[in-house]
């Protein structure tokens, strides 16, 4: 083999790489969470009206933040949880901060409960049977590694 036909070979098996690169980035992009595709699923299966969808907006933006406070006092505790991993006497504060953690879990999932109730209410008469079969799929809509298309 000669010279030219080596070089021409590496350029297209470095072409064929970079392109199979690019279609895994590119597959991988499409598929990452988009934080208003649930938002727009709820708006679309319930229906909701211009009013509607402008309080569900107001209710989603309010929920959003009281979670992000929530979430960042998490990631707090499991910072100072982790600073404690090299000294010698880390039962006492493990136990306090991991409490801590649940604690916080168990407050968000408890906003999560409540926001879902707080939608119920903005729902008429029509779209309750809707509401009804919406929260059978709230947990698939929600989940960030498994995003039903719709």
């Amino acid at each position: 083999m000669n010279k030219l036909k080596f070089l021409v070979m590496i350029i297209v098996i470095l072409f064929a790489g970079n392109m199979i690169l690019l279609a895994v980035y590119v597959q991988h992009k499409k598929e990452s969470f988009n934080p208003d595709k649930p938002k727009n699923i709820i708006i679309e299966r319930l229906d909701f009206d211009d009013h509607q969808i402008t309080a569900y907006s107001m209710l989603v933006d309010e929920h959003r933040k009281v979670i992000r406070s929530k979430n960042s006092e998490i990631l707090q505790c499991k910072k100072a949880l982790y600073l404690h991993l090299t000294q010698t006497d880390q039962e006492k504060i493990c136990d306090s901060l991991t409490s801590t953690i649940a604690k916080l879990q168990k407050e968000i999932e408890t906003i999560h409960f409540e926001h879902f109730l707080d939608i119920k209410n903005l729902c008429n008469q029509n779209q309750l049977e809707k509401y009804e079969l919406l929260v059978g799929d709230l947990v698939e809509i929600f989940n960030r590694n498994k995003h039903p298309q719709k």
